[in-house]
């Protein structure tokens, strides 16, 4: 959805349209029904399919005739080259999919990138004391402590 709504942006931005529609969707319920016949422990790998289902979401953005309305600036960043710690597989208890993240290589890969992320020269296109929106998925509690930290030490005056 959210690259959707970067290339409506530049569709707009560009004259190219006057509206934009982004349209997303997946189907995940297979997923967690699958993992709620199979799961052996609380321990299990297949825990995290829990948190999956089916959405489905649209929205239409239309060019501002005003200057100042609308997207000011955006910036979308995304960890895709670490997916192989989040993949489906086929199960081998049943006859559906398998979904197991590796949530520990996945949270420190995500810990290792964010201050990346917001040490970014583009970032220093915003104002100082405006207001920022910075969006990130969250995974589980551990990992949105674990990113409360990072950008706490990285926010430190030093």
């Amino acid at each position: 959805m959210f690259n959707g709504v970067l290339l409506a942006e530049a569709f707009l931005a560009s004259g190219e349209a006057r509206s934009v529609m982004v349209v997303s969707g997946e189907h995940n319920w297979p997923l967690a029904e699958s993992a709620t016949r199979e799961i052996l422990s609380s321990f299990d790998g297949q825990m995290a399919a829990l948190t999956l289902g089916d959405c489905g979401a649209a929205l239409v953005l239309d060019a501002a005739d005003e200057s100042g309305r609308g997207f000011q600036y955006l910036e979308m960043v995304t960890g895709a080259r670490h997916n192989h710690f989040c993949t489906s597989t086929p199960s081998r208890r049943g006859p559906a999919g398998s979904w197991s993240p590796r949530h520990a290589d996945w949270q420190l890969k995500g810990a290792e990138h964010f201050p990346t992320y917001l040490k970014k020269p583009s970032t220093a296109r915003l104002e100082p004391g405006r207001d920022r929106l910075r969006i990130a998925h969250q995974v589980s509690m551990r990992g949105i402590r674990n990113g409360i930290k990072v950008v706490t030490a990285f926010s430190a005056p030093r």
